[in-house]
């Protein structure tokens, strides 16, 4: 099942519409909010390219830069 999010950008304020598990390439890293059991995707805004993880209880991403977000991992393809 497709499941679409409308996103808002920490930076610009631009609102869009992402879909979940949106393929990255060959390999991407998955991010958390220190303090958080959870793995969070990323994404980069279509105006200003900022990269950001996607809370899907939220409207609105994190910028990958806060000291709010770690990596959580790492996913490789074939």
């Amino acid at each position: 099942m497709y499941r679409f999010y409308k996103i808002k950008c920490p930076r610009c304020g631009h609102q869009f519409v992402w879909l979940e598990g949106t393929c990255k390439g060959s390999g991407f890293y998955l991010y958390r909010r220190k303090g958080f059991d959870e793995e969070l995707e990323s994404t980069p805004c279509p105006k200003c390219d900022v990269e950001m993880a996607v809370l899907t209880d939220s409207l609105e991403g994190i910028c990958i830069q806060e000291e709010s977000i770690e990596i959580a991992g790492t996913v490789r393809g074939i």
